[in-house]
Protein backbone atom coordinates (compact mmCIF):
# COMPACT_ATOMS: atom_id res chain seq x y z
CA UNK A 1 0.00 0.00 0.00
CA UNK A 2 1.00 3.46 -0.73
CA UNK A 3 0.20 6.42 0.79
CA UNK A 4 -0.50 9.42 -1.47
CA UNK A 5 -0.93 13.33 -0.68
CA UNK A 6 -3.78 14.28 -3.08
CA UNK A 7 -4.26 17.88 -3.62
CA UNK A 8 -7.44 18.96 -6.26
CA UNK A 9 -8.57 22.57 -7.70
CA UNK A 10 -12.18 23.45 -9.30
CA UNK A 11 -12.29 26.43 -11.28
CA UNK A 12 -9.01 27.13 -10.52
CA UNK A 13 -9.42 27.02 -6.65
CA UNK A 14 -7.38 24.89 -4.74
CA UNK A 15 -9.19 22.50 -2.48
CA UNK A 16 -7.90 21.13 1.26
CA UNK A 17 -5.15 18.22 0.91
CA UNK A 18 -6.07 14.98 1.73
CA UNK A 19 -4.46 11.77 2.53
CA UNK A 20 -5.38 8.59 0.54
CA UNK A 21 -3.86 4.95 0.28
CA UNK A 22 -3.41 3.02 -2.74
CA UNK A 23 -2.67 -0.36 -3.61
CA UNK A 24 -0.21 0.59 -6.77
CA UNK A 25 0.36 3.82 -8.25
CA UNK A 26 -2.45 3.05 -11.49
CA UNK A 27 -5.15 2.32 -8.81
CA UNK A 28 -3.55 6.20 -7.28
CA UNK A 29 -4.23 7.25 -10.93
CA UNK A 30 -7.91 5.47 -11.70
CA UNK A 31 -9.23 7.94 -8.83
CA UNK A 32 -7.87 10.84 -10.02
CA UNK A 33 -9.24 10.59 -12.72
CA UNK A 34 -12.98 8.81 -11.39
CA UNK A 35 -12.81 12.10 -9.36
CA UNK A 36 -11.90 14.70 -11.97
CA UNK A 37 -15.45 13.24 -13.64
CA UNK A 38 -17.58 12.80 -10.63
CA UNK A 39 -17.12 15.81 -8.77
CA UNK A 40 -15.97 18.13 -11.98
CA UNK A 41 -12.60 18.72 -10.70
CA UNK A 42 -10.11 20.91 -13.03
CA UNK A 43 -6.96 18.61 -11.78
CA UNK A 44 -5.80 16.20 -9.27
CA UNK A 45 -1.69 15.54 -8.28
CA UNK A 46 -0.70 12.85 -5.90
CA UNK A 47 2.45 12.66 -4.28
CA UNK A 48 4.18 9.97 -2.72
CA UNK A 49 7.11 11.08 -0.34
CA UNK A 50 8.86 13.96 -1.51
CA UNK A 51 8.30 13.82 -5.27
CA UNK A 52 5.60 14.32 -7.45
CA UNK A 53 4.02 11.56 -9.08
CA UNK A 54 0.99 12.03 -10.58
CA UNK A 55 -0.92 14.77 -12.20
CA UNK A 56 -4.19 14.04 -14.11
CA UNK A 57 -6.09 16.57 -15.98
CA UNK A 58 -9.21 17.73 -17.92
CA UNK A 59 -7.92 18.14 -20.99
CA UNK A 60 -9.22 21.62 -22.69
CA UNK A 61 -10.85 20.16 -25.94
CA UNK A 62 -9.77 20.89 -29.28
CA UNK A 63 -10.78 23.25 -32.03
CA UNK A 64 -11.89 21.31 -35.09
CA UNK A 65 -8.78 21.58 -37.37
CA UNK A 66 -11.10 21.96 -40.35
CA UNK A 67 -14.39 22.89 -40.05
CA UNK A 68 -14.60 22.49 -43.77
CA UNK A 69 -13.71 18.95 -44.00
CA UNK A 70 -16.68 17.88 -41.61
CA UNK A 71 -19.13 19.82 -44.41
CA UNK A 72 -17.35 17.85 -47.24
CA UNK A 73 -17.81 14.21 -45.33
CA UNK A 74 -21.53 15.31 -45.13
CA UNK A 75 -21.41 15.75 -48.37
CA UNK A 76 -20.13 12.85 -49.39
CA UNK A 77 -21.93 10.86 -46.70
CA UNK A 78 -25.18 11.99 -48.71
CA UNK A 79 -23.58 11.11 -51.90
CA UNK A 80 -23.44 7.64 -51.10
CA UNK A 81 -26.94 7.46 -49.28
CA UNK A 82 -27.91 8.61 -52.54
CA UNK A 83 -25.82 5.99 -54.39
CA UNK A 84 -27.26 2.99 -52.08
CA UNK A 85 -31.16 4.56 -52.93
CA UNK A 86 -30.44 3.43 -56.32
CA UNK A 87 -29.05 6.17 -58.32
CA UNK A 88 -26.00 6.15 -61.05
CA UNK A 89 -23.00 7.53 -60.70
CA UNK A 90 -23.98 9.80 -63.18
CA UNK A 91 -27.65 10.88 -61.58
CA UNK A 92 -25.53 11.59 -58.48
CA UNK A 93 -22.85 13.62 -60.04
CA UNK A 94 -25.46 15.88 -61.88
CA UNK A 95 -27.97 16.14 -58.64
CA UNK A 96 -24.72 17.21 -57.07
CA UNK A 97 -22.76 19.73 -60.01
CA UNK A 98 -20.15 17.46 -60.05
CA UNK A 99 -17.94 15.45 -62.50
CA UNK A 100 -18.81 11.61 -62.75
CA UNK A 101 -14.91 10.57 -61.91
CA UNK A 102 -14.91 13.25 -58.85
CA UNK A 103 -18.03 11.59 -57.54
CA UNK A 104 -16.62 8.36 -58.21
CA UNK A 105 -13.51 9.41 -56.06
CA UNK A 106 -15.21 10.61 -53.38
CA UNK A 107 -17.76 7.82 -52.58
CA UNK A 108 -14.72 5.35 -52.91
CA UNK A 109 -13.06 7.66 -49.98
CA UNK A 110 -16.46 8.01 -47.93
CA UNK A 111 -17.06 3.95 -48.52
CA UNK A 112 -13.56 3.69 -46.81
CA UNK A 113 -14.34 6.21 -44.14
CA UNK A 114 -17.28 3.90 -42.95
CA UNK A 115 -15.52 0.97 -43.06
CA UNK A 116 -12.82 2.25 -41.08
CA UNK A 117 -15.36 3.65 -38.37
CA UNK A 118 -17.63 0.25 -37.96
CA UNK A 119 -13.76 -1.75 -37.70
CA UNK A 120 -11.85 0.80 -35.91
CA UNK A 121 -13.39 3.24 -34.40
CA UNK A 122 -10.49 4.41 -32.02
CA UNK A 123 -8.87 5.20 -35.35
CA UNK A 124 -11.61 6.80 -37.16
CA UNK A 125 -11.92 9.48 -35.02
CA UNK A 126 -8.30 10.82 -34.47
CA UNK A 127 -7.00 13.78 -37.43
CA UNK A 128 -4.07 12.49 -40.04
CA UNK A 129 -1.56 14.26 -38.07
CA UNK A 130 -2.44 12.38 -34.53
CA UNK A 131 -2.97 9.41 -36.41
CA UNK A 132 0.85 10.52 -37.45
CA UNK A 133 2.00 11.03 -34.07
CA UNK A 134 0.13 7.75 -32.90
CA UNK A 135 1.45 5.50 -35.86
CA UNK A 136 5.37 6.89 -35.13
CA UNK A 137 5.25 6.42 -31.40
CA UNK A 138 3.47 2.84 -31.16
CA UNK A 139 4.30 -0.45 -32.22
CA UNK A 140 1.97 -2.91 -33.13
CA UNK A 141 2.41 -5.68 -34.12
CA UNK A 142 -0.78 -8.11 -34.44
CA UNK A 143 -2.35 -8.77 -37.87
CA UNK A 144 -5.93 -8.14 -37.03
CA UNK A 145 -6.80 -4.17 -37.41
CA UNK A 146 -9.45 -4.51 -35.66
CA UNK A 147 -7.34 -6.11 -32.50
CA UNK A 148 -4.62 -3.14 -33.54
CA UNK A 149 -7.31 -0.57 -32.80
CA UNK A 150 -8.70 -2.06 -29.40
CA UNK A 151 -5.15 -1.62 -27.91
CA UNK A 152 -4.41 1.36 -29.53
CA UNK A 153 -5.52 4.20 -26.84
CA UNK A 154 -3.90 1.86 -23.97
CA UNK A 155 -0.65 1.96 -26.15
CA UNK A 156 -1.11 5.39 -26.22
CA UNK A 157 -1.43 5.98 -22.77
CA UNK A 158 1.84 4.67 -21.98
CA UNK A 159 3.33 7.78 -23.60
CA UNK A 160 4.32 10.83 -21.71
CA UNK A 161 3.38 14.15 -23.29
CA UNK A 162 7.06 15.03 -23.67
CA UNK A 163 7.40 11.75 -25.57
CA UNK A 164 4.55 12.94 -27.82
CA UNK A 165 5.91 16.59 -28.42
CA UNK A 166 9.05 14.79 -29.30
CA UNK A 167 7.75 13.83 -32.34
CA UNK A 168 8.21 15.74 -35.69
CA UNK A 169 5.51 18.31 -36.83
CA UNK A 170 3.19 17.54 -33.45
CA UNK A 171 2.06 20.63 -31.56
CA UNK A 172 0.03 21.92 -28.78
CA UNK A 173 -3.18 21.24 -31.22
CA UNK A 174 -2.18 17.83 -31.96
CA UNK A 175 -1.43 16.96 -27.84
CA UNK A 176 -4.32 17.88 -26.77
CA UNK A 177 -6.71 16.10 -29.52
CA UNK A 178 -4.44 13.08 -28.37
CA UNK A 179 -5.29 13.71 -24.43
CA UNK A 180 -8.92 14.69 -24.92
CA UNK A 181 -9.17 11.36 -27.35
CA UNK A 182 -7.95 9.01 -24.47
CA UNK A 183 -9.96 11.09 -21.79
CA UNK A 184 -13.00 9.83 -24.02
CA UNK A 185 -11.42 6.47 -23.43
CA UNK A 186 -10.94 7.18 -20.09
CA UNK A 187 -6.91 7.07 -20.07
CA UNK A 188 -4.74 10.12 -19.14
CA UNK A 189 -1.41 9.82 -20.45
CA UNK A 190 1.77 8.63 -18.09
Amino acid sequence: MIEFVLHASRDGVSLPLVILTFASTAAARRHAFEMIESEGLDAVRLWAGSRDVIEVRRPVLPKPVSPTTSAAHERADRMLSRRADGLTIRAVAEEFGLSRDHVAELLASAARRAEMRQTQPNRAVLSNRAMQAVRYLVEETETDPAERDALLPARVAEFTRREIESVPNIGKGTLAEIEAWLWERGLTLA
